[in-house]
């Protein structure tokens, strides 16, 4: 690849990969309002949502509970953001460029 062609194909990369965070906060957000034994989905998020989260990914609670309370920030408050992130056109970094703190410590 020339010089010009590695960065198109680094871009092209890029784009691959803030679709994929997307998607993967997408199903973050999912998990965590799933109701058993049905695919209904709880309104909200609420303190035990982070639960599954943590046990299918295998992260501490406290780590599940911020990536999902971000998960649940673009995907009920910031959906256009969600939406530049899941063409591709944002990073996961991007929202902290925007106020929003992308992992909030609690």
């Amino acid at each position: 690849m020339e010089g010009a062609e590695s960065v198109v194909y680094l871009q092209a990369c890029a784009r691959v990969r803030n679709r994929a965070a997307a998607r993967f906060l997408t199903a973050v957000h999912e998990a965590g309002r799933a109701e058993d034994g049905t695919t209904t989905r709880r309104g909200s998020v609420d303190e035990f949502s982070g639960d599954e989260v943590s046990t299918a990914l295998g992260w501490s609670l406290s780590m599940a509970g911020r990536c999902l309370e971000f998960a649940d920030d673009l995907h009920r408050r910031l959906v256009e953001v969600q939406a530049a992130m899941a063409s591709g056109e944002l990073d996961e970094e991007g929202p902290g460029v925007l106020g929003v703190d992308p992992w909030p410590v609690r």
